[in-house]
């Protein structure tokens, strides 16, 4: 038996800080918040997670959650209080933070470190991660209330960044139709070529038969008139 399985304030799938744990923390970082301290609730989700689930069962699916939640364990500074709110969401409660870049900066190495492929099965998952943020006491000052405006955030930069591939997506389909249009063009083009190329070499041919006759004609009238022709000679 795991520790996380006889501590109440551990997830006893995951290990990490269990909800009234993270009550607990979030509560703590907001009067720090009040007494200047700058702090975070950076919100996580992950795609497919509950497709993965449906397909490959619950064993396969706490296998991911427990890596996903060791990743996060060793991603986060030791000043941070990382949880899970449920299957397949996250909170880190992000404190001491220093400036907007830093954040930032902090925020992308939790996110590469999530999103690298988990074995599962027969086919890796890949973590397709999702991710807000909130700032108290500005966005709330209760676990409830910061994990609901960070999730928000959350929803809003995914449909930005799903609109964004949707549009990449359909100008990529029009660049190809238009490569394709301009292929056909120029196919048609050299068809137009050959057939106009194989016309000339008939009406060449033509000609070139016809002046053979006519040669052979004034031979035949040279020879009648008793004139002797080289037909050796060009």
């Amino acid at each position: 038996m795991s520790a996380a399985d006889t501590d109440p304030a551990r997830d006893a799938l995951t290990g990490l800080l269990s909800y009234d744990a993270l009550v607990d923390e979030c509560r703590n970082a907001v009067e720090a918040a009040n007494g200047g301290e700058a702090v975070g609730l950076l919100y996580l989700s992950f795609d497919g997670l509950r497709e993965l689930n449906a397909k490959s069962g619950n064993l396969v699916t706490d296998k991911v959650l427990r890596e996903l939640a060791r990743r996060l364990r060793a991603v986060v500074r030791e000043c941070d209080y990382a949880g899970r709110l449920n299957r397949d969401e996250f909170v880190v409660i992000l404190r001491q933070l220093s400036n907007r870049l830093a954040t930032l900066t902090l925020v992308q190495r939790v996110r590469m470190s999530l999103s690298e492929p988990i074995g599962s099965g027969k086919e890796a998952y890949v973590p397709a991660l999702n991710f807000g943020m909130a700032h108290p006491p500005a966005d709330g000052t209760t676990l409830e209330a910061l994990a609901a405006v960070a999730e928000k955030a959350m929803l809003d930069e995914r449909d930005k960044a799903r609109t964004a591939a949707k549009d990449k997506a359909l100008q990529r389909v029009a660049e190809t139709r238009a490569a394709a249009n301009a292929a056909l063009a120029h196919i048609t083009e050299c068809e137009l070529a050959v057939r106009d190329a194989d016309s000339r070499l008939i009406e060449s041919k033509r000609l070139y038969g016809e002046a053979k006759a006519a040669v052979a004609a004034a031979i035949e009238a040279a020879k009648g008139l008793g004139i002797t022709i080289d037909v050796t000679a060009g």
